[in-house]
């Protein structure tokens, strides 16, 4: 995703979109480590891509702010 021109987007609303892909990732990292399913590798493997996913929005977003 690639925002073109950062006036379409307040920076407010960016922070607030921030702070939630950060609580997001916490409470997935924390629910996956609580989960049964936390030894199946190829479970391990599909959680680790979608943590990467939230961490490059998050980045993304840390990047323009």
């Amino acid at each position: 995703m690639k925002i073109e021109n950062k006036k379409e987007f307040p920076i407010q609303m960016m922070i607030d979109y921030l702070k939630k892909l950060k609580a997001l990732r916490e409470e997935f990292s924390a629910y996956y480590q609580d989960s049964p399913y936390a030894a199946d590798h190829e479970i391990y493997e599909q959680y680790r891509g979608r943590i990467a996913e939230l961490d490059e929005l998050i980045r993304m977003l840390e990047g323009w702010l």
